[in-house]
């Protein structure tokens, strides 16, 4: 087992190169392995929220308070949350740093620099974890490798930019502390093997015997390992019920690092952790039971679909790391024609014969499946065979890890990077120790070559290849726009792509939406558009429920209200065309917000009604808001006070309540609007001129508050102040004609008849379609006592507005003065 000797090697300039290359620190390639990641990973310490993120950290309110982190013992609904038990993360969460203490909210920056340190301590773990598996020199039989194999593997581990979706999500920080976990508790693993006695603990000691006879006692250190070996793996299961992974890992590398002499104690120690992971794999397994069935696509993903496409999945993997071109946040639609085919049917159950054939008549599922079975069965053999034993222990390192996410038990998602995160790092042990062996074997060859700088020559290119690609892929985490563009780049089918980048331009819309209103309304039609692209790309006969409630909320965001009518009206029939059951409720709170745009106000209240009834509105701040409006605004309409109380008080309420928006802001401005109108009605002319100067402070380019509050102003007698509201509203917009009709109503209350005649005809120049300014006037000749110009302006009036009984009866009265003569 031992190398051969550098002395007796044929090539004394080789042996001096190898015996040189032994001085340098095994750590030396972990260190630069280590700084080339966190150069390589600080740009993403300024990337945005992604994906998850915003539901489990940025809108989690438990966050923010102080005993977040205890209820991730005490609380009875986390633990129970579809068995998705994440306590350790939670921890994380809510450690000191992590929130503005002036806003609450979380840091960003804190929590991306937080997953690049658990990255590096990982690579750190996994350094001294293969370090203690070379111990032995079961893996590797040169010294050469033994000794630096591990540095290098973990510095290759560290900048594969397969890791980046891992590092760059900060709710995939789940899937690195468990890996954290479970690398420390296999080190604390192979600490109390080797810490055990070779033989099976006794109860009592031979005569004569010192007290820790080995073979007779347990040590106290071997217990103590074993007791941190379990520690670490549930750990691990708070973090992420993947940490079962343990227990496969520990029953591959244990017996390659440990002596053979002392099998017999593998079994037991193996037995401590499997009892310590137990509760994750049970934990495990209820949350994948709650995923199995969903609609990413449209259609479920049965456990048979899961278990005949995994193998691809595996398969792409193991490609993505040898290759690592390609690399997409989403690749649900991204299956090869002969297997996408078959996980598009809607039929829920699945066999082999619903695959098309490939060579010999069998289909892919089999094919890839006999793939994996003889790439295990080589590592097998290879097992004794110590020229190769290394890349046996990497193949089985990778199938250990990866088994607890992409074998027998369904997942949601088809496939993901981050499952492959712990795995990669058997492929690159192999791919490290194939580095240094071949290096050797050409330092052994040819005189003078240098094995060390030989492999350090090819590490440097590999490493700086793979530091330039994790850098440029993770480029496209800097916002949740990119990355989801890069997918629908790379996949233009993936309809769940579609939809998700439909999300990122609605969310970057909804940013854009005070300060660029144009660009917002810019980024909702193309939101708009993902989404009606998704719905064409999903096979025909299934039902893309996601993709049609955004559709519905993209185009109420891009207040397209007819269109939000017409998208309810498709989405029921084509939930009828599948079979489905009927929704009556879902989107009542967007047809009656449409119709309450549109001006529709009886049907938009009924719906509003039905949705209050139904229970969904009380928890929607808008839902709420717009019932309320709809409340005020029917009110008005039919001079009924008693409505517009009502709705009054519930707009207010749904101000107050700030779920989705404060109440002070642009994004508050119809309930504002409809409040001060209710004010206006109800005659509280206080309260309404306070609302109409707070709207005018909101919308400082906008007229119309301006003149409102010049009315109301007017009614309690301010003249001056009406005035000058009157002529600031003129300043903002000059062409206002209903600011000059109100200044000539002023100047005309206030007997000054020629501002009040300049005044009224320029309304009418303004607006000369409308009756208002020349049914001013006709009251303000008739005022005057010129009762034939205040006819002709009657007149006029009416020509305008025939069917307005006001003007009638003006003009008959005046008719019947003028023929009684005055």
């Amino acid at each position: 087992m031992n190398a051969k000797p550098v002395a007796s090697w044929p090539f004394p300039r080789a042996a001096r190169a190898l015996a040189l290359a032994r001085t340098i620190p095994p750590a030396v390639a972990l260190a630069l392995g280590m700084l080339a990641a966190l150069l390589v990973y600080l740009p993403s310490l300024d990337d945005e929220w992604h994906f998850d993120d915003r539901e489990q950290v940025l809108e989690e309110p438990a966050i923010r308070r102080p005993g977040y982190a205890a209820s991730q013992f005490t609380s009875r609904e986390r633990f129970f949350n579809r068995g998705l038990y994440r306590a350790t993360v939670g921890l994380c969460y809510a450690l000191p740093g992590g929130h503005d203490p002036a806003t609450g909210e979380p840091r960003p920056f804190v929590f991306h620099a937080a997953n690049v340190v658990v990255h590096l301590l990982n690579a750190a773990l996994l350094f001294q974890l293969l370090r203690a598996v070379m111990r032995e020199g079961r893996v590797a039989r040169r010294e050469f490798v033994r000794r630096h194999a591990p540095g290098l593997a973990a510095a290759i581990w560290a900048l594969h930019p397969l890791s980046t979706q891992a590092v760059n999500f900060v709710t995939l920080r789940a899937e690195t502390l468990a890996t954290t976990f479970v690398f420390a508790g296999l080190l604390a693993l192979l600490r109390a093997a080797r810490a055990a006695p070779a033989g099976l603990p006794g109860p009592a000691s031979t005569p004569g015997a010192p007290p820790d006879a080995p073979g007779r006692l347990w040590p106290w250190r071997a217990a103590g390992w074993t007791a941190a070996a379990m520690l670490l793996a549930a750990l691990g299961a708070g973090a992420k019920s993947v940490a079962v992974m343990i227990v496969p890992l520990a029953l591959v590398i244990v017996p390659w690092a440990v002596a053979p002499s002392r099998a017999r104690r593998v079994v037991l120690l193996s037995l401590a952790v499997i009892a310590a992971a137990g509760g994750a794999a049970l934990l495990w397994l209820l949350a994948a039971s709650g995923q199995v069935e969903g609609s990413a696509a449209g259609a479920p993903i049965s456990a048979e679909r899961w278990r005949f496409v995994q193998p691809w999945t595996v398969a792409r993997y193991l490609g993505l790391l040898v290759w690592p071109d390609g690399l997409r946040i989403d690749y649900h639609a991204g299956l090869p024609w002969f297997f996408s085919r078959a996980v598009a049917r809607a039929q829920p159950r699945l066999t082999a014969a619903d695959f098309p054939p490939l060579a010999l008549g069998l289909s892919p599922a089999v094919w890839f499946t006999a793939l994996h079975a003889g790439l295990l069965a080589a590592a097998l053999a290879a097992w004794r065979r110590f020229a190769v034993a290394w890349a046996a222990f990497g193949l089985l390192f990778f199938y250990a890890a990866v088994a607890p996410s992409s074998s027998v038990v369904a997942r949601f998602d088809l496939a993901f990077e981050y499952r492959a995160y712990a795995a990669s790092a058997g492929v690159c042990f192999a791919l490290a120790c194939a580095i240094l062996a071949l290096a050797e074997a050409a330092g052994r060859r040819w005189a003078g070559v240098h094995p060390g700088a030989t492999a350090f020559g090819w590490s440097a290119i590999l490493c700086g290849a793979l530091a330039v690609l994790t850098l440029a892929r993770g480029a496209d985490y800097d916002t949740e726009l990119a990355l989801w563009r890069d997918t629908v780049w790379k996949n233009p089918d993936n309809n769940r792509g579609r939809v998700n980048l439909g999300n990122a331009l609605a969310r970057a819309g909804d940013d854009s939406r005070a300060r660029e209103p144009a660009r917002a309304r810019r980024l909702y039609d193309a939101a708009l558009a993902q989404y009606r692209q998704a719905l064409d790309l999903t096979p025909p006969g299934l039902f893309y429920d996601d993709a049609w409630g955004n559709l519905v909320s993209a185009a109420r965001q891009a207040e397209q209200w007819s269109a939000v009518l017409d998208v309810i009206d498709q989405w029921r029939r084509a939930r009828a065309a599948a079979g489905l059951e009927p929704q009556p409720t879902r989107f009542l709170g967007a047809s009656g917000e449409a119709r309450l745009e549109l001006g529709a106000l009886d049907p938009a209240w009924r719906d509003l009604r039905r949705h209050l009834e139904s229970g969904g509105w009380p928890r929607h701040r808008l839902d709420r808001a717009n019932y309320g409006r709809a409340c005020i605004l029917l009110g008005v309409q039919r001079d009924d006070p008693a409505l517009v109380r009502s709705g009054r008080t519930i707009a207010e309420q749904a101000l107050a309540l700030g779920e989705f928006h404060t109440g002070a802001g642009p994004s508050a401005l119809p309930e504002k609007w409809a409040l001060a109108a209710a004010c206006d009605f109800l005659g509280e002319a206080h309260k309404a001129y306070e609302r109409f100067m707070e709207l005018a402070a909101l919308e400082p380019a906008r007229a119309e508050p301006l003149v409102r509050a010049g009315r109301v102003a007017a009614a309690r007698g301010e003249a001056p102040a009406a005035r000058r509201h009157l002529l600031d509203a003129l300043a903002r917009e000059p062409r206002c004609a209903p600011a000059a009709l109100e200044l000539g109503r002023l100047e005309a209350g206030q007997n000054n008849v020629p501002a009040a005649r300049q005044w009224l005809a320029r309304a009418a120049a303004l607006d000369p379609e409308g009756a208002a300014p020349l049914a001013e006037s006709g009251l303000l000749e008739e005022s005057a006592g010129d009762l034939a110009a205040a006819e002709r302006a009657y007149q006029q009036a009416l020509a305008k507005d025939p069917a307005s009984p006001r003007l009638r009866q003006r003009l008959a009265d005046l008719l019947i003065r003028r023929a009684r003569g005055g």
